[in-house]
């Protein structure tokens, strides 16, 4: 929303909306470039506060659908110093 700058609240209704609406995970990895997969969910994995299990959810329901394994899932959430969902 920061990026915003000078946008009028009816912009700002229009993201808010945009980002209260569920990612379709599906939509989300057939739109990602091969070779871009890591970076798509480093995005999402940063643009989350992961601290409920609907963010959690999501996060290992990308993963799948992205490819990774449990090993690689753990690797990215440890160069992103974030948190291991497997343990």
């Amino acid at each position: 929303m920061q990026n915003l700058g000078e946008a009028d609240p009816k912009e700002n209704a229009i993201v808010n909306d945009l980002l209260a609406q569920p990612v379709d995970i599906d939509m989300l990895v057939n739109a990602t470039p091969r070779g871009l997969e890591e970076q798509v969910y480093l995005r999402s994995l940063m643009a989350i506060g992961l601290d409920s299990q609907p963010e959690a959810q999501y996060l290992r329901q990308l993963a799948t659908a992205l490819g990774f394994d449990q090993a690689s899932f753990n690797q990215i959430h440890d160069q992103a110093d974030a948190q291991r969902l497997y343990s």
